[in-house]
C-alpha cells in the first residue's frame, strides 16, 4: 500500500519549514477576520512571517526567454504520415 506519508513528510528539515509557514498562513488569516481587529497580541513574535526558505536568484542576469512554438493550419486528421506533416 502507498503510504502519503513518505511523500509528505520525507525531510525533516524541509516539513519543519512547511508547518511553519501552514501556520503563519492560517494565524494570519484569522488575525486579519474582523473578529480578531482588537487582539493585544497581534503584533507577537510567534506570530511573525517565518525567514524564506529557498529564494531564486533574481535580476538581469536570471532572466528566462521564453519561445512560443508556431503552429499551422493543417488538419490533424487528414495526416497519413505523422512526420510529412511536422517537416
Amino acid at each position: 500500500m502507498f503510504s502519503y506519508s513518505k511523500l509528505l513528510y520525507g525531510n525533516k528539515v524541509a516539513d519543519i519549514q512547511i508547518e511553519a509557514w501552514f501556520a503563519y498562513h492560517i494565524l494570519s488569516f484569522l488575525l486579519n477576520s474582523p473578529d480578531f481587529v482588537d487582539y493585544k497580541d497581534r503584533n507577537a513574535l510567534a506570530l511573525a512571517k517565518p525567514l524564506p526558505t529557498q529564494q531564486l536568484d533574481h535580476g538581469k542576469q536570471n532572466i528566462v526567454k521564453e519561445h512560443i512554438l508556431g503552429t499551422c493550419t493543417m488538419e490533424e486528421a487528414s495526416c497519413n504520415n505523422f512526420i510529412s506533416c511536422y517537416v
